[in-house]
């Protein structure tokens, strides 16, 4: 059975699928593969809640623990008499939905298996028979329980998820032990009730299936024209993430916002800050907050292609939302420890909008705070110190002519979770900041000057 699927829909389209409530702007993973985070509605004092969770239950067995090895991850659920599975199948309570547009299963000779995806006829999401529980090792996870594949699925594996139908979400999250057996051994779903979609995409490719790319197009696509912004015809050139912010405080003002000492010996940094500058960050130290000035990009290391010599360490200075839990990634270590999270002090952040070789710097502010807080995380590196990094999420989708990314904004309310919460609740914080209360002010000024860029102080009018 694959072990990986995909959601081409909103968190706001899933929860009205399912009558659930919870955060909906929350950022939905382009793709899902064990040991990465996912959606899951589950049933609580008779609501329906929709969460993020980490797909796959922690499995370590006696040599991994010998070794020192971390806990694999099991993400499938296929015999229920199983030690691992028979306490949870019969308390309703460990029941939940996994909504889903399409699940994959490689096809092909090994070395060269590419991307078959398949999706149900007249079922824009469908809910995947699934288990969560809140686990010592890793917070909350969840696994999907799977059945004998149809005919259509067969080739590709014999092993399909268990698919429910909406008449039958309650009687799955709330039925029998012998209800749970019933969906497992019942005959599998007609094949013609299913539309295989099979690509030249490697396994590893990350593509998407060809029939969902239409749809989260045609999700930007509305998005942009009911909150159209001013036109400018070069803005479908978008380049990397956020790589220029500014702050417009000194060390004192700023310090004296987030209610943390004065540094001693007193600094300040660049206005402008470019990947490999130095910026402020606000952490915890022995139980209180401190400004700190770090490098602004986790080093990374590369070989020269020429000559295999190591290359000049560059900075990361931008961390992806769907890989803060990927424990092969260079985050994860990290965000799961809270004593490694911080708080980027900013007014501005630019984006470069325009042709190639023609770039120019547009400027996003924040009306409703003037300084705001950034989600980062930090760590101590031998190249350059103390070192960050800012966590990225999906753009508003006012911004899409702008940028398809942008910064994780924390509200002054959430400034102390994100700091010190578990990870899967600082995680609930990653989702976009309301366009409503977001400022864009387009300039001439070209990218690639690194001389004074900063954005005159905006009249802070709603402009998205």
């Amino acid at each position: 059975m694959s072990r990986l699927y995909t959601l081409a829909a909103t968190a706001s389209d899933v929860a009205d699928h399912f009558g659930a409530g919870g955060f909906t702007d929350i950022a939905v993973p382009s793709e899902t593969i064990e040991a990465l985070p996912g959606l899951v509605v589950h049933a609580t004092n008779g609501r329906r809640h929709l969460r993020q969770m980490l797909w796959g239950f922690p499995r370590l067995t006696r040599e991994m623990r010998l070794r020192g090895d971390p806990p694999g991850r099991i993400g499938l659920v296929a015999d229920l008499t199983n030690p691992m599975w028979e306490g949870l199948v019969v308390e309703p309570r460990y029941r939940c939905l996994i909504p889903l547009t399409h699940f994959a299963n490689p096809n092909g000779s090994p070395g060269e298996k590419t991307r078959s995806w398949f999706s149900a006829e007249g079922q824009p999401i469908m809910a995947w028979a699934g288990f969560a529980k809140n686990t010592p090792e890793l917070g909350p996870v969840y696994a999907g329980m799977t059945m004998d594949a149809n005919e259509l699925v067969h080739p590709t594996n014999d092993r399909m998820p268990v698919l429910l139908m909406p008449h039958e979400y309650e009687r799955w999250l709330h039925g029998s032990i012998k209800d749970v057996i019933g969906f497992q051994f019942r005959p599998p779903p007609p094949a013609e009730n299913f539309v295989a979609e099979h690509t030249d995409d490697l396994w590893r490719s990350g593509k998407l299936p060809p029939s969902a790319r239409p749809q989260q197009a045609l999700l930007k696509q509305s998005a942009v024209s009911a909150h159209a912004l001013p036109s400018r015809p070069d803005a479908d050139r978008l380049t990397s993430m956020c790589n220029l912010y500014t702050e417009r405080k000194s060390a004192a003002e700023v310090a004296a916002h987030f209610g943390v000492d004065l540094p001693v010996p007193a600094f300040n940094s660049a206005e402008d800050v470019y990947p490999g500058y130095s910026g402020m960050v606000v952490r915890e130290e022995q139980g209180k907050r401190v400004l700190r000035s770090m490098t602004w990009g986790f080093p990374r290391h590369s070989k020269s292609k020429k000559t295999g010599l190591p290359n000049k360490p560059s900075p990361t200075n931008n961390a992806r939302d769907d890989q803060l839990f990927n424990p092969y990634g260079m985050w994860s270590q990290w965000f799961a420890q809270s004593a490694h999270r911080c708080l980027i002090p900013f007014t501005a952040f630019a984006e470069a909008v325009g042709e190639k070789g023609a770039m120019t710097k547009t400027w996003i502010s924040v009306t409703d705070q003037p300084l705001a807080a950034w989600a980062g995380l930090w760590r101590p590196t031998d190249e350059w110190g103390d070192a960050y990094t800012g966590v990225m999420v999906d753009a508003t989708e006012e911004l899409l002519d702008i940028h398809d990314r942008m910064p994780v904004i924390l509200r002054p309310e959430d400034h102390e979770t994100w700091l010190h919460a578990p990870a899967d609740e600082a995680f609930g914080l990653v989702r976009k900041y309301p366009g409503d209360r977001l400022v864009a002010e387009y300039s001439n000024d070209p990218w690639n000057n690194r001389g004074r860029t900063s954005p005159p102080l905006p009249d802070m009018p709603t402009l998205l």
